[in-house]
C-alpha cells in the first residue's frame, strides 16, 4: 500500500507564498515578453536605420567622388585660366612694344616725307635750272 502525504492545506484566506511567487513570475514573464517585443520593434526599426544609412554612406561616397572629381576639374580649369592670364599679358606686352614701335615709324616716315619734299625741291630747282641752260645753249646754236 501506498503511503499517503498529508498534502498541505491551502487556505485563501493565508499567505501562500508559493501561489504569490508563480504570481510574479506570471507579472515578470508578460513584461519581459512586453520587453521582447519592444526589443524586436526596435532591432526592426534599427535595421532600417542601418539600411538608409548605407543608402546615405553610398551616396556620401558618390557625391565625394563627384565633388573630388570637380575639384580636379577646377585645378585644371584654374592652371589653364593662369596660363590664359600669362598669355594676355605676353599679348600686352607685344602691343605696348608695337605701339610705341609704331609711334617710332611713323616719327620716321614723318622724316622721310621731309627729306622726300627737300629732294622734290632741290630736284625742282635743279631741273628748273638745268632747263634754263638748256634754253642759254639752244638759243647759242
Amino acid at each position: 500500500m501506498k503511503k499517503k502525504h498529508p498534502q498541505k492545506s491551502r487556505s485563501t484566506s493565508e499567505y501562500d507564498p508559493q501561489r504569490q511567487q508563480n504570481v510574479l513570475l506570471e507579472r515578470i514573464e508578460k513584461k519581459v515578453d512586453i520587453i521582447a517585443e519592444g526589443h524586436g520593434g526596435l532591432d526592426r526599426k534599427i535595421d532600417k536605420t542601418n539600411e538608409r544609412l548605407d543608402d546615405v554612406n553610398s551616396k556620401l561616397d558618390i557625391i565625394t567622388n563627384k565633388v573630388s572629381e570637380h575639384s580636379s576639374k577646377l585645378s585644371e580649369h584654374g592652371r589653364r585660366f593662369d596660363r590664359i592670364e600669362m598669355v594676355l599679358t605676353d599679348t600686352n606686352t607685344r602691343v605696348k612694344k608695337l605701339e610705341s614701335g609704331h609711334e617710332e615709324l611713323r616719327t620716321g616716315q614723318e622724316n622721310i616725307v621731309v627729306r622726300l619734299d627737300k629732294v622734290e625741291h632741290k630736284l625742282g630747282t635743279i631741273t628748273t635750272d638745268h632747263e634754263h641752260r638748256m634754253q642759254k645753249l639752244e638759243s647759242v646754236k
